[in-house]
């Protein structure tokens, strides 16, 4: 039986300054979240950790690089790991860019108006066009036997399309349970479906 585990990246720099920053190679970890993803590290030791897969994003990149060293396992980075692209509102940390986030964010997951976009970046269903591809590439890759995929994401991306996956998580019980830096969701494959045993610390039954 495969285990999948979806992580956050740890404290970023763009954590810190609350600001928008999902395009290029910039806002790295800052010191504790260097930490966060070292003990994250030490926690996943027990788990057959077969691959290790990212966003090119460098915070997550950088969470799965301390991950990496542990297992001697190289990061993959893929963009279908990458935070959703908040078009006109990268760079900024101001309260009306956030309002507008929180307002386009809650009409996907409370409206499901999956068509609805950010301006210049991405809407529900462009974020579903690349995840659940690469999600059905991992499945045939690692149907068979007892291993462990990790992947390293975001927040938001992953609050969005891990209801669309799982069979035991909707979107009013991810919407309220957000991430915490490196929060795990452990989730259990099982004859092609997943079912989900923790959610950041809170064990699902």
């Amino acid at each position: 039986m495969s285990t999948w585990i979806f992580v956050r990246h740890g404290e970023s720099e763009a954590n810190l300054l609350h600001e928008f920053s999902n395009h290029g190679i910039k806002h790295g970890l800052t010191k504790l979240g260097i930490q966060q993803s070292t003990i994250l590290s030490e926690k996943l030791i027990d788990y057959p950790v077969k691959a290790i897969y990212c966003s090119p994003l460098l915070r997550a990149l950088q969470t799965a690089q301390i991950i990496g060293d542990r297992f001697r396992i190289g990061p993959q980075a893929t963009p279908a790991l990458i935070e959703f692209d908040t078009g006109v509102l990268e760079g900024k940390s101001d309260e009306k860019s956030w309002m507008i986030y929180q307002e386009i964010f809650q009409d996907w997951i409370i409206n499901r108006n999956f068509e609805r976009q950010f301006d210049g970046g991405d809407s529900f269903n462009s974020i579903r066009s690349r995840f659940l591809p690469f999600v059905n590439m991992l499945q045939d890759k690692y149907s068979k036997g007892d291993q462990a995929i990790l992947l390293v994401g975001h927040g938001g991306t992953f609050i969005c399309m891990l209801p669309v996956i799982i069979r035991n998580i909707d979107f009013e019980f991810a919407a309220t349970r957000r991430l915490s830096n490196t929060g795990m969701v452990i989730v259990e494959e099982q004859k092609g479906e997943f079912i989900c045993r923790v959610w950041d610390g809170q064990v699902i039954i």
